[in-house]
């Protein structure tokens, strides 16, 4: 009488393969979901997360990028209302810093040397220093507020002495910077410290 044995080795070989085929394939898949996959951003964080911490940051980062913006602004049209003082150009523009602009004017009528008109541009300059070292600290949109609220006094000061009529526009850009600067102010803070706890920078 023969006697039959049965294995299922080979069976079970097969069986193994397939899983560590289907196992491979998978992960073909995942990775090349992940290849095509939209880089993260913050926005796309908190439409995923919904985190209200993520949105209060954004928000903060917004303020303080616009309290950058207006501190760019100020010192490009200061630098440039001091060239068209010192070249004798008989208009300027009405949004600048009034410190450096107006001992560029005191200079001008008193006819100095062209060379001395490079105090009231460092002045000015030094508005731009501000702007770009926010970019690594939020300490010196601090620095450049307190420089701001001076040249307000000073432009508070030279309306009442000159014309007042003719400083008004000059007075509302003020209040409009110092309320921008405030925020940047307000939120600097916030805008480098955010969700992640820890520093960020600004470009």
């Amino acid at each position: 009488m023969g006697v039959c044995i049965m294995t299922t080795e080979p069976q079970n070989e097969v069986t193994d393969f397939t899983k560590e085929q289907n196992v491979q394939t998978f992960s073909r898949e995942m990775h090349n979901a992940a290849s095509n996959a939209p880089a993260a951003t913050p926005d796309t964080a908190v439409d995923a997360g919904g985190s209200a911490e993520s949105a209060e940051w954004l928000v903060a980062a917004k303020k303080y990028k616009n309290a950058q913006g207006s501190l760019l602004s100020v010192a490009l049209l200061t630098l440039v209302n001091i060239a068209l003082v010192a070249f004798g150009a008989s208009l300027y523009f009405p949004f600048s810093a009034t410190c450096p602009f107006v001992l560029a004017v005191i200079m001008k009528a008193n006819e100095v040397a062209l060379v001395l008109y490079l105090i009231p541009l460092l002045m000015a300059a030094a508005y731009l220093l501000f702007r770009v070292l926010s970019n690594r600290s939020y300490i010196w949109m601090y620095v450049a507020f307190g420089f701001l609220v001076i040249d307000t006094l000073v432009c508070v000061w030279w309306s009442c002495v000159s014309d007042f009529a003719d400083n008004i526009i000059d007075l509302l850009f003020h209040v409009w910077i110092m309320w921008s600067l405030c925020s940047g102010v307000k939120y600097g803070k916030r805008a480098f410290y955010g969700p992640q706890q820890g520093a960020q920078t600004f470009s």
